[in-house]
């Protein structure tokens, strides 16, 4: 009896402690109500005393837990452009050439055969090469 006594004080002392918990914690029966109905969302936003934002979500095998982070903006997106060289070989024919993570990745296309973003990166490399 005394060990089930001191059990539940230490539970009650470590809830206590995690004063943030207690007010998410009301919001996951809004959890466990999206849950059961599929047309909305089942994912609750929380702040904890720290201020720190989490978010939480029902599965199958209890409530999942999560730092909330702001997705990342497009501008941060890398260019996959970028580092692209192109030269006209002749006969109408484009050298591209980027360094890759084992070495430089070579290919070759006709004009007629280019991709936007090919045709987008010869016309910006070859006007800035003077003509003979």
């Amino acid at each position: 009896m005394k060990l089930l006594v001191a059990a539940l004080a230490v539970t009650a002392v470590l809830s206590a402690a995690d004063a943030g918990g207690i007010v998410c914690a009301t919001k996951m029966g809004q959890v466990a109500q999206a849950a059961s109905h599929p047309q909305s969302s089942s994912t609750v936003r929380c702040t904890d005393a720290q201020g720190k934002k989490w978010m939480y979500r029902q599965t199958p095998f209890g409530v999942a837990r999560w730092a909330d982070v702001p997705a990342a903006s497009p501008a941060s997106t890398p260019n996959p452009a970028a580092g692209v060289k192109a030269a006209e070989a002749g006969g109408g024919v484009i050298l591209f050439e980027r360094q890759g993570p084992f070495g430089v990745y070579k290919w070759q296309k006709n004009k007629s055969e280019l991709t936007e973003a090919e045709r987008a990166i010869c016309d910006k490399q070859l006007a800035k090469t003077p003509a003979n």
